[in-house]
């Protein structure tokens, strides 16, 4: 994997949020919402961006001290799992910390999902780039 990659995974979670976000809010609109659910949903787009940045960083730090301490053919699924699972669990820690209890739980899912999801998307991409081609 390269860091446009891990970039890429980041990249296309957010995007899957920001879809399931957008979903909800067209949903709550329909279904007899306030008429402030646009400047919610701007909101939280930039919260989501603002607290989706640490991710970005924690993920890319790990790729670099990863990619220069592990032998060449590696198996790299599980080490990546693993550390979309911990973000979003230290997240989900964070939230518990600050009594954020209902609504982010959800996200939380969501967000695990949406990270696992885009791992495979992507690793499925690259494996898919680096085999020859038949003929």
């Amino acid at each position: 994997m390269k860091y446009k990659h891990v970039f890429f995974i980041w990249l296309l979670a957010d995007a899957f949020l920001a879809l399931g976000l957008l979903a909800f809010a067209v949903y709550e609109q329909f279904s007899g919402g306030s008429k402030n659910d646009l400047e919610m949903f701007v909101l939280f787009v930039l919260y989501g961006i603002l607290v989706s940045l640490p991710s970005l960083v924690t993920m890319l730090i790990f790729h670099f001290v990863y990619s220069k301490n592990v032998k060449a053919g590696t198996d790299h699924k599980p080490a990546y799992i693993i550390l979309i699972i911990s973000i979003n669990i230290l997240y989900l820690v964070v939230g518990l910390f600050y009594g954020m209890t209902s609504e982010f739980n959800y996200f939380y899912i969501a967000s695990t999902l949406a990270g696992l999801l885009s791992f495979y998307l992507v690793d499925r991409a690259v494996k898919k780039k680096l085999q020859p081609a038949k003929v």
